[in-house]
């Protein structure tokens, strides 16, 4: 049992029992379980007409042909407008409350919506429902060929984008009016290949053709649209004598792959810059060890070459580094001279003790 409501004495039922009443709303719905077929009917040839008796009856064979076919279009088109507004039915629910949007999000809503999708594609097709616009009569043209809407629909499911939901497909197919602007209330046109149900304005607002890419924009290169969804139409000639198929691609994911691209290549721009500067920089930094290694190499061999010279004038064991003008020559990264024997030399010996010399009354 329900439990009633305080203000209008009404009962709300639980779940399960809203799920019960959609399952067999679904099953309501199910023309073939009714046992509501289509009559099969045995539509004759088309008739070569002739003269005389049997002309006549050729022709009465031929009007009970039209009203048989009538007939079928007329059942067909009933099965369709049943199929479709069940379909609208159980799209809307979502919007009724909370407890049926919750309902229609699980599995009794996901399993629904596979079954109309599914009598959608089965009946909606036979009788066009969908219709294609012809503004042009192309259809009329012998090298074009007109679109099987049936199939179209049966090939949603591959050429829809994968993201879309059976909920998103039903409401593509069977509810009217363009989802970009409030002008056309009454447009049916799905471009199953990007998810939209259009009017012409938008369509020719949001769409471009392959052949106009170039035209409008010069820096489109076939990289930014090659992997892209797209579907096909067929345009005249200036001559209006032929009808070519052209390419048409959705303008955002073109600028979307755009952006992308040239945010790719700023990015390959400072990855290759900042290998250029890392690249200098150990070049720079190798240099520096090098030339460093050089003077240190230099100043130790000056080293060596001052304490050969000035070893002979001091006794043994005495610190050469009490002077401070030796410090300073061998802290120099330049070869040693002749001059500074004769020289530096004498200075710095003057710094040391004279305690220190072995021969300070013998100065070079």
């Amino acid at each position: 049992m329900g439990r009633p409501r305080k203000s209008d004495g009404t009962v709300d039922l639980p779940r399960d029992c809203w799920a019960k009443i959609l399952e067999h709303y679904a099953d309501v719905c199910d023309l073939e379980r009714n046992g509501y077929n289509v009559r099969k009917l045995r539509v004759p040839a088309l008739p070569v007409f002739g003269f005389g008796r049997l002309g006549a009856l050729l022709r009465q064979d031929e009007d009970e042909r039209k009203d048989l076919l009538r007939e079928a279009d007329m059942e067909r088109k009933r099965r369709s407008d049943f199929t479709r507004a069940c379909a609208r039915t159980a799209c809307r629910l979502r919007s009724v409350c909370t407890m049926f949007k919750e309902i229609m999000d699980g599995d009794v809503g996901e399993k629904m919506y596979a079954v109309m999708w599914t009598r959608v594609k089965n009946e909606c097709g036979r009788a066009r429902i969908v219709e294609r616009e012809d503004p042009y009569g192309l259809w009329d043209w012998p090298n074009v060929k007109r679109p099987d809407l049936q199939k179209e629909l049966k090939q949603a499911d591959v050429s829809a984008p994968r993201a879309m939901t059976k909920l998103q497909k039903l409401e593509l197919a069977c509810m009217n009016g363009c989802q970009l602007c409030d002008k056309h209330p009454t447009t049916r046109k799905v471009m199953w290949h990007f998810g939209m149900r259009l009017c012409k304005e938008c369509t020719h607002e949001r769409t471009i053709l392959e052949q106009d890419l170039t035209k409008v924009d010069p820096s489109v290169l076939p990289k930014h649209y090659r992997g892209l969804p797209f579907d096909h139409v067929y345009v005249l000639s200036r001559d209006q004598r032929q009808a070519s198929r052209h390419r048409r691609f959705w303008k955002a994911d073109i600028r979307r792959r755009q952006l992308a691209d040239k945010e790719r290549l700023k990015r390959a721009r400072e990855d290759e810059e900042l290998k250029t500067k890392t690249k200098l920089r150990i070049i720079r930094k190798n240099a520096r060890e090098l030339k460093q290694q050089e003077r240190d190499r230099v100043r130790a061999q000056r080293k060596l070459d001052i304490d050969s010279i000035i070893r002979e004038y001091v006794r043994e064991g005495v610190d050469l580094e009490r002077s401070e003008l030796y410090k300073k020559h061998t802290a120099m990264a330049r070869p040693l001279t002749a001059e500074f024997k004769r020289t530096h030399m004498r200075e710095i010996l003057a710094e040391l003790p004279r305690d220190c010399l072995t021969y300070h009354h013998a100065y070079p």
